[in-house]
């Protein structure tokens, strides 16, 4: 064992360090950095330069704004607390998520609003129409689907059951 006190071996090292011109201290560290950003999570998105363009908000009663829609670039983005988690090109797609996730707070027994843009509406009336249907239809089809699940065909149904 070394008798010397921890302070007294750090200032020794450190004028060992200083002597022979080597840097103890950052020897190391920057694998250390290295080694825990590889182990930091991935963020989900990542700023691609492009902004958000805002289309449409969620807002509970207090006037919370609880989601968001717009629009990046091409492509129509649902956005919850600063982080994309979903979307596409189609605006009417967008649309229902946004519905879906206000019913589902309203089923929670929180009151929220929808409001959308009109370039939001404009597009998700083009594309119902593109679709032969009103937005209200679409709109409906669009819940009818995602609350039913899909049927796995025979096939997939052995290739699950393996």
């Amino acid at each position: 064992m070394n008798s010397y006190p921890l302070v007294t071996q750090l200032v020794i090292s450190a004028r060992i360090a200083a002597f022979t011109g080597i840097d103890l201290m950052s020897r190391n560290s920057k694998a250390k950095r290295d080694a825990k950003r590889k182990k930091a999570p991935k963020r989900f998105a990542r700023r691609t330069g492009t902004p958000i363009e805002p289309h449409g908000e969620m807002r509970d009663s207090a006037g919370n704004l609880i989601a968001g829609v717009g629009r990046q670039g091409e492509d129509w983005v649902l956005v919850i607390g600063d982080q994309v988690i979903g979307g596409g090109t189609n605006a009417a797609d967008v649309m229902v998520m946004l519905d879906q996730l206000a019913e589902l707070r309203q089923k929670e027994g929180h009151t929220m609003v929808n409001s959308y843009s009109p370039t939001l509406q404009a597009e998700a009336e083009r594309v119902a129409r593109e679709e032969g249907m009103t937005l209200d239809e679409y709109i409906a089809k669009s819940r009818e689907e995602l609350a039913e699940p899909e049927e796995i065909s025979g096939d997939d149904a052995e290739a699950t059951e393996k």
